[in-house]
């Protein structure tokens, strides 16, 4: 029976939705991603009543991670999030703790036996992307959350080197996937070994920032979320920002669009904008690399079309 069409239950009236664990499975792999599951179910449970939580029982969204919503008698409305720990749950738990302040979702606890991290929750939690602001007005905030993250690590500790990151698209052999323009990839991997070999600055890097990790709080302040934990050159953390929202790089006007958005950064954050436009580049490449090496791949046909049009941002 398939990922598909096995419900696998996390907790009490929750079940993991099947694309959640196939992603798990594409990602950390289905030994490391079995072994968490046999012991998650417990372990959350017992966590919920040490904090003295009740989960809404509703299914977790649609994303990389599981996360779930309740409600603590100790420290109020709180949200749940974990997955098979590994190298990059540490490390963001890692960015997380070094984030702390104005600005930025605040950690209750962690338990990183079963990467899991108990967070506030953010009210009402309008993501940017939802604020109805134009492109222009949301990339200014964008740059401007980045600029905030930013600084210099305190310690190195589980952050991930941006050569460690980008280890699929440096050890990309081509001839294990004839169907992908090898040309195209070839322009990324040579962008990545000039980028990485002479880096311009080194921060630890939030790695994911886009429209739907900055969110709207009470006081009507944006807050940061979802940091991957990377240690590097600040212009990465562009990267994301230029592929989301989802679909925007396959519109007839990205190009026009990718240009302003790279023109308002190198502005903002006083970064060399070609050398924004490469780190686009790099990302894009790697997402495809990413994809490729998945055990079912979501839509690899889809990151080659996002490669290739922000390859254009070159020109």
């Amino acid at each position: 029976m398939s990922a598909e069409e096995t419900p696998v239950m996390i907790s009490a009236g929750i079940a993991l939705p099947p694309v959640i664990l196939q992603r798990f499975y594409n990602f950390h792999g289905r030994e490391t991603t079995n072994a968490w599951l046999r012991s998650v179910s417990s372990t959350l449970g017992e966590w919920c009543r040490t904090w003295q939580i009740e989960l809404e029982q509703i299914e977790p969204p649609d994303t990389f991670n599981v996360v779930l919503f309740g409600h603590s008698q100790k420290v109020g409305d709180v949200v749940l999030k974990i997955n098979p720990p590994t190298f990059e749950s540490l490390a963001e738990l890692e960015a997380v703790r070094q984030a702390s302040g104005p600005g930025f979702v605040r950690l209750i606890d962690a338990d990183p036996s079963i990467s899991l991290m108990m967070l506030e929750r953010i009210r009402p939690g309008t993501v940017l992307r939802d604020a109805g602001l134009s492109d222009d007005e949301a990339t200014r905030i964008g740059a401007a959350k980045m600029r905030e993250f930013w600084r210099e690590p305190v310690v190195d500790g589980d952050l991930i080197p941006l050569e460690r990151w980008a280890r699929e698209l440096l050890t990309h052999d081509p001839a294990l996937h004839p169907h992908v323009p090898a040309d195209l990839l070839a322009i990324g991997k040579d962008i990545a070994h000039d980028l990485l070999s002479l880096p311009t600055n080194r921060t630890m890097l939030h790695g994911d920032l886009h429209h739907q990790n900055i969110l709207l709080d009470e006081h009507d302040r944006w807050i940061t979320i979802d940091p991957k934990g990377l240690i590097g050159e600040r212009g990465y953390d562009i990267a994301t920002w230029m592929m989301n929202p989802w679909g925007i790089l396959l519109q007839d006007d990205y190009v026009e669009i990718g240009n302003r958005r790279l023109d308002i950064f190198a502005e903002v954050l006083g970064e060399d904008r070609d050398r924004l436009a490469k780190w686009a580049v790099f990302h894009a490449a790697l997402s495809l690399c990413w994809s490729l090496e998945a055990e079912r791949p979501e839509d690899p046909e889809g990151d080659i079309a996002f490669l290739r049009s922000m390859v254009k941002l070159l020109d």
